[in-house]
């Protein structure tokens, strides 16, 4: 059975085609190629807790905000 409420497919998601080459860059030799990460842009990113970044999320995740 597929899953389909997952972050992939929610309107919310972008996909970050950076996240591999950032990520070796960085220095992180252990990256797994077909991994893909995004960006959740459900909420803002809150100047209260310090964050300034959309919250990072793989492709497979769910959060419960699900929206087609």
């Amino acid at each position: 059975m597929e899953k389909i409420n997952i972050c992939k497919n929610c309107r919310y998601w972008q996909k970050d085609e950076r996240y591999i080459m950032l990520m070796k860059a960085a220095g992180f030799s252990d990256v797994d190629e077909k991994e893909t990460r995004g960006y959740c842009k459900r909420y803002p990113p809150s100047r209260k807790e310090g964050s300034q970044v959309w919250p990072v999320v793989g492709e497979e995740d769910f959060c419960g905000e699900f929206k087609r």
